[in-house]
This record gives structure tokens, sequence and C-alpha cells, in this order.
């Protein structure tokens, strides 16, 4: 679809809203970023998939790229809560495939440096990471961390302070740990991280897609008038 149609059917689709439901729609976009992206390779427990993807709705991070190697990603609508529905799922799980490298591949095509929350000695901390380029942070599986693949293959490695006997925090919860205190950052006194002119357009068109009643419908019968 052309972008003089895309934004005509936009226009079209508002018609259905009421005015407090775009407002809502436009204040969202408007704090949304991909300057932050949330990388997940081989998460297998539903629960902890739905969360990270709540997380990242609600600090306003638009894409979450999901690396299928091993495990079969799957979400918890309970726990979703909706958010699915927002945020853009890039999944990479071709069969056979190096999905962790093609991934990795695609995100410094799109500019991004690469973050892998792995301690160790050579690991920094948040405070350190620059906010001087776009960010992925990759995050591993709940049993055994990021492949070495995913380590090696990244520019830097970041862990998180634990101070008691636990020596791993569980994966939603790391998510939520990393992306609250970059996103805050980021906003706070990082360079310009908000979308593009384009890409909101394109948003805003999938968001009235997804909250008006048969937009299927309606988006038929619009395309065939004109």
């Amino acid at each position: 679809m052309d972008s003089t149609t895309a934004a005509a059917l936009t226009a079209h689709l508002e018609r259905f809203l009421s005015p407090e439901r775009i407002a809502r729609l436009d204040a969202v976009l408007e704090n949304r970023t991909r300057y932050l992206t949330l990388v997940l390779e081989d998460i297998y427990k539903s629960q902890n998939a739905s969360a990270t993807i709540r997380t990242c709705d609600a600090l306003g991070i638009q894409d979450v790229h999901i690396i299928e190697n091993h495990s079969p990603f799957s979400l918890d609508a309970k726990v979703t809560l909706g958010s699915c529905q927002w945020t853009t799922l890039k999944r990479y799980r071709e069969s056979g495939a190096d999905n962790t490298r093609a991934c990795y591949a695609a995100l410094r095509a799109q500019g991004y440096r690469i973050i892998a929350t792995a301690p160790g000695p050579a690991s920094c901390t948040l405070d350190e990471i620059s906010l001087e380029h776009k960010c992925a942070f990759v995050f591993g599986n709940e049993e055994q961390g990021l492949s070495a693949a995913a380590i090696d293959g990244a520019d830097a490695c970041v862990s998180l302070p634990m101070y008691g006997f636990t020596q791993s925090y569980n994966i939603s919860v790391s998510v939520g740990i990393v992306l609250m205190h970059m996103s805050e950052r980021l906003r706070s006194c990082g360079p310009d991280w908000h979308l593009s002119e384009d890409e909101k357009a394109a948003l805003r068109l999938a968001w009235y897609r997804t909250v008006v009643r048969s937009d299927d419908i309606i988006e038929k019968q619009f395309l065939k008038s004109m």
C-alpha cells in the first residue's frame, strides 16, 4: 500500500474512533521509541516471555526481536494483558539456521550496537553503556542464559549488581531493570529517541486497525471505493 492510500485509510478509520481514544493513541505514539530494543534468545516459558512484552509496552519500547534456535516462543494472554497488540514482534526461527547470527545481522544493518546481558570480568555496568548509538539488549533463556555465539557476537556485555546469595535474577526482572534504567537515561539526557514521522504513520494505521471493530470489512469497502 502506497503512502497516499495508507494516509487516506488512516483518516477513514479515525472516523470510527472517539476523540478520547485518538488522543490516547497519539500520546502513547509520541512516547514510542526504537532507539532501545529487546532481543530474546530461546525463551521457553510463556510467563516470562509475556512479562517481557508487557514491560516493553509499558516503557514505550516498540520492537522485540525473538530468536528461536531451540525453543519455540509462546505468550500467555493472562500475563501480556493485550500488550502484544501494541508492540512489534520480529521473529527469527528458520529451521536449521543460525537465527542468532541472522538477528544480529539485521540489527547491525539498522545501526544497533548489541549488548549481551552476561556476567563476567569484561562486563560493564548499565551506566557505562554509551547512548551515542541505538542499543539492542540481548537476554538468554531461563536455564542456560545466552549462548556462546550470542555473547561472542555482541559488541559489549553488561551485568547487573547482586548482593545476596542468589546468582541471577528471573529473566523478566532482568529485562525490567535494564530497560527501565536505560529508558530513563535515554529520555532524560539522550539523543533524539522518537520515531520518525513515517514510523508514526505506519504504527498509527496498525493501531487503528487493531481498535476499530470489523476493520477488515471497513478497509475492503473503503479501498474498493477509491
